[in-house]
């Protein structure tokens, strides 16, 4: 099993909270390409993976305001972070 340390992600995110969306959906991200691919033969588990990932700053994520985004479907909240 991985272990990630909270202080090796909130280096790169200031908050904990905002890491672990911003790792979910690099999580969901990288399962899809994986299904995608047809492959899943993976040596870490996709959530380890995804936290790496946060850690090393390989996952770019912006904010998108409410007001900005206007009626656009599928589109992040202020409160989360959109990959």
């Amino acid at each position: 099993m991985s272990y990630v340390p909270v202080e090796r992600v909130t280096t790169v995110i200031k908050n904990k909270y905002e890491a672990v969306v911003v790792a979910a959906r690099e999580a969901r991200h990288i399962n899809t390409i994986m299904r995608m691919v047809g492959r899943d033969d993976a040596k870490q588990k996709v959530t380890s993976r995804a936290l790496n990932r946060v850690t090393k700053g390989d996952v770019d994520y912006v904010y998108i305001d409410d007001q900005s985004a206007g009626s656009h479907e599928g589109v992040a909240h202020d409160s989360e972070p959109a990959i």
